[in-house]
């Protein structure tokens, strides 16, 4: 910036009520807010893709994606929250914001530990930190979380409900009646089945020889067997 503009800047600060104007121009409380604003935004983003994109660090960036709408929570004036995410991340579902933000704001409760790693996570946004110290604070916050995925942590904060375990219902014992009825339905089925498969063997003359010897004597057998049952239970009808 030259000394032209500096001035021009300065005359601008003092019309502007800037008690600082005989110094270097500075920005306004509001241009201070509004870039920080901004910044987060672009962080918040940056976050997200990482979130969507990375394989075993998924819950550390979906923490960080919930520190970063925290924040932009506290810093947006009154009534402006809702309108910034659907212009900001008009891809992603109101829902899975309040959750992310919901995690930010309920883990450090949860497990105190993350709360304390809190301040080295943020360094994860800074381009000037080795990878290698980025390693150890990602790794630092798996093993405070025990590797759990996002949806754990999620259920661990109760920001979703945890998944009931299958209920055990006994079997209802049946009645003598029930067991009877059953039993007359079986038979019914058993025997409408026989009586098919004798009439599919019999359909046409050249269908019963193509049965294996072997296996026509076992028919054979069966049907004696069949015939002596029920040879049986007509004549104890006939007692009766």
């Amino acid at each position: 910036m030259n000394l032209t503009s500096i001035e021009a800047s300065r005359r601008a600060c003092i019309e502007a009520g800037d008690l600082l104007a005989d110094g270097p121009p500075r920005k306004s409380e509001a241009a201070v807010q509004a870039g920080f604003i901004d910044g987060l935004f672009k962080q918040g983003k940056r976050w997200l893709v990482n979130y969507r994109t990375g394989a075993q660090e998924l819950a550390v960036y979906g923490y960080m994606v919930g520190l970063v709408l925290k924040a932009l929570k506290e810093a947006l004036p009154h009534g402006q929250y809702e309108a910034e995410m659907k212009r900001h991340f008009p891809d992603v579902s109101r829902a899975a914001l309040h959750r992310f933000r919901q995690l930010a704001e309920r883990l450090p409760l949860q497990m105190p530990t993350v709360g304390h790693l809190t301040p080295k996570l943020l360094k994860l946004a800074d381009d000037d930190v080795p990878e290698a110290e980025k390693h150890v604070i990602v790794e630092a916050f798996k093993q405070a979380t025990d590797s759990k995925c996002v949806t754990e942590l999620l259920r661990d904060t109760d920001v979703i409900r945890k998944t009931k375990p299958p209920e055990h219902h006994p079997r209802k014992q049946s009645t003598p009646e029930e067991i009877a009825a059953s039993d007359l339905v079986t038979a019914e089925i058993c025997a409408k089945s026989v009586i098919a498969a004798i009439r599919a063997l019999m359909l046409t003359e050249d269908i019963l020889p193509k049965v294996p010897r072997s296996l026509r004597e076992d028919v054979l057998a069966e049907c004696v067997h069949l015939n002596d049952a029920i040879r049986r239970l007509g004549k104890r009808k006939e007692v009766k």
